[in-house]
């Protein structure tokens, strides 16, 4: 990869604002949503336009961030993630017949010609694959692979709802042998595709590495606060004055479960429903 390149500026507020080093640029989209992502080395950063927030992973390191500028705030999500190496790979232990069969050549997507594959697992269609062995390299998934591989396959035979095209997908689907899929389809016929590819793209500010005097927090403290903001400040655990002894205990307990939901802070809610529709993408891309 590049030398990292570095411009600080400094700015009226003596502030440095660097202009951090070109990375491969990637944008993938599907029915609903669109993911940049940036990649050089074994780091990533992930982000949806229009969104402040952004996701950080370092393969290498073994860490991966969700970042709230707005809370100046990190979300370590690394055991979460990577800490999956260790458990009980449940989904392990099922029998899948799994099968990746080439149908033939596919049509050019961002700038690539791809080839076509179909993934089955007990004779059931699970999806299909438009692949590139050039956009692999191209695109920088290539050098992370090697980490990337057992992590993603550890994820998926270790999480206790996995089904069978999971498992399948896990076990045969090998970017590194059949190309990169850049386009998927799977057997709902929901479409993710990835639109371009640039080279040599800047990074936005803050690059790969969390903001320097950012509070570092783990997602098990986050909702464990979030929790507990709602008991504290919701008045969730508070019988309303004005309810009556007819009152029933049910009635009550459905009440402070409504409050508690109502309270619950949005910012944090978002920081962890855009790090589960980021990494959900980022798996897709792998076709797992």
């Amino acid at each position: 990869m590049k030398t990292t390149l570095t411009v600080c500026l400094v700015m009226t507020t003596a502030l440095p604002v660097c202009a951090i080093s070109a990375a491969t640029l990637i944008e993938e989209r599907d029915s609903e949503t669109s993911t940049i992502m940036y990649i050089e080395g074994g780091k990533m950063r992930a982000q949806m336009p229009g969104e402040t927030g952004y996701m950080l992973m370092d393969m290498r390191a073994r860490t991966m961030f969700t970042i709230s500028p707005s809370e100046k705030q990190a979300v370590d999500m690394s055991s979460m993630v990577f800490g999956q190496a260790n458990t009980d790979k449940s989904a392990a232990a099922r029998s899948v017949k799994s099968s990746l069969d080439k149908v033939g050549s596919g049509p050019e997507i961002a700038g690539y010609a791809t080839e076509h594959y179909v993934l089955t697992a007990n004779g059931r269609k699970c999806e299909e694959y438009f692949t590139s062995k050039k956009a692999f390299q191209d695109s920088g998934w290539a050098e992370m692979w090697n980490d990337l591989e057992q992590s993603f396959k550890d994820m998926a035979l270790s999480e206790e709802d996995a089904d069978d095209c999971g498992i399948a997908g896990a076990e045969v689907a090998n970017p590194a042998d059949m190309g990169w899929p850049l386009k998927t389809i799977d057997a709902e016929g929901l479409v993710s595709e990835v639109v371009r590819i640039e080279q040599n793209a800047t990074v936005p500010p803050g690059g790969f590495e969390v903001p320097a005097g950012y509070t570092v927090v783990s997602m098990q403290e986050l909702l464990s606060g979030a929790m507990m903001g709602g008991a504290v400040g919701g008045g969730a655990a508070e019988m309303p004055e004005e309810a009556s002894d007819d009152v029933s205990e049910d009635e009550l307990i459905e009440e402070e479960e409504d409050v508690g939901e109502e309270e619950q802070p949005e910012e944090e809610e978002g920081v962890a429903e855009q790090m589960k529709g980021l990494f959900n993408e980022l798996k897709k891309g792998f076709g797992n």
